[in-house]
């Protein structure tokens, strides 16, 4: 992966605090995808790890439905699927957690 992931080491560390309800525990921006046939599945490796109970949030820039699976607390998998072809591009992921 080529991705740039910025990553947030602690609750403390977060935009809004410590206890204010979610944090942004990190993003990955540009996360390189090949164009080829639906459905297609990404694996994202979280170096630092990840939080318990983290969700995650992927934006496409190609016309797909995006979906995570397969997540631990090292990474997870973005699935692409479009019922057809998938052109190349990129997607962005952004990784919350309470």
């Amino acid at each position: 992966m080529s991705a740039s992931i910025q990553k947030i080491s602690s609750h403390t560390a977060a935009p809004n605090g410590a206890g204010n309800g979610l944090f942004i525990a990190g993003h990955a921006v540009g996360i390189a995808v090949a164009g080829g046939a639906s459905p297609q599945a990404i694996a994202v490796s979280w170096p630092g790890g990840l939080p318990a109970g983290y969700q995650v949030s992927v934006t496409p820039s190609m016309k797909a439905m995006a979906w995570v699976t397969s997540k631990t607390a090292t990474g997870f998998t973005v699935n692409l699927d479009n019922g057809g072809t998938i052109q190349s591009g990129t997607v962005d992921c952004l990784v919350v957690s309470a």
